[in-house]
């Protein structure tokens, strides 16, 4: 069975562009704000890994981040943040939340799909 990865970012052609990258080999779902990730989380699939934008529209920062670790709490799902901001603050608080990776946009989409497939 194929990996399910959850994108979650307002930018939709950012959200294209990772799921033109990844759906070769992943069955990947794309949402634009926060109460539709959890409600995806919460009713439609357990994803194995979610890529989350540190800023949505509808919430920003690490509220999101850390709404999205405690409803992914004892799953085995992988988080990685992207996000525009480079602030090593921002980085030490979500690595201590469990998130995985924590990359600056724009990623060179190799090195992405690299980490990915290490994770999952």
């Amino acid at each position: 069975m194929r990996k399910r990865i959850l994108v979650i970012d307002d930018d939709h052609i950012y959200c294209s562009i990772l799921k033109k990258i990844l759906g070769s080999d992943y069955d990947v779902t794309c949402t634009e704000n926060s109460t539709n990730a959890i409600e995806i989380i919460n009713r439609v699939l357990v994803p194995d890994l979610i890529i989350a934008d540190l800023n949505l529209l509808d919430v920003k920062g690490l509220e999101f981040i850390k709404l999205l670790m405690s409803k992914i709490n004892g799953l085995n799902t992988s988080v990685i943040v992207i996000s525009g901001f480079d602030d090593e603050q921002i980085k030490s608080d979500i690595v201590e939340m469990g998130v995985s990776k924590y990359f600056v946009k724009p990623i060179e989409r190799f090195y992405l799909k690299q980490e990915i497939d290490c994770l999952l």
